[in-house]
């Protein structure tokens, strides 16, 4: 009895594999599929495309979020950190500019410099403050 569960279980294990399997292959080319081609060729010119972008859609996803945060002309790793954040500190309502389009507009680039940061850039500044 123990055999046949086990067999029944592993030939379940197998299609829930198999089913995972083709519907990561799927997801990468739902994804491809929506990147222009200038992003494709970054993505395919990567080192490690073949064996973990291409079996990873989470890691394309963050490739993909990595290239669109940074410029093209970065030689110097922190220059686009420095961009984002100059972008942020120097925004300001333009002339005629209306307050809900420069509100969207400021958070805009908050966002783009979260994504740089992460979520929780100020923790450990925080933590170690002093009061």
């Amino acid at each position: 009895e123990r055999r046949t569960n086990y067999l029944a279980d592993r030939k379940d294990w197998k299609a829930r594999k198999n089913a995972f399997d083709n519907n990561k292959r799927n997801v990468y080319g739902m994804i491809m599929k929506m990147c222009t081609d200038h992003m494709v060729d970054k993505l395919e010119r990567e080192a490690d495309f073949d064996n973990k972008l291409f079996n990873d859609p989470v890691e394309l996803l963050m490739r993909i979020k990595k290239f669109s945060t940074t410029t093209v002309d970065t030689k110097w790793e922190y220059f686009d950190l420095w961009k984002t954040m100059s972008n942020l500190i120097n925004c300001h309502q333009k002339e005629k500019e209306n307050i809900a389009s420069f509100r969207k507009r400021f958070e805009e680039r908050a966002k783009a410099l979260q994504a740089l940061l992460g979520d929780d850039f100020l923790d450990k500044f925080t933590e170690k403050s002093q009061e």
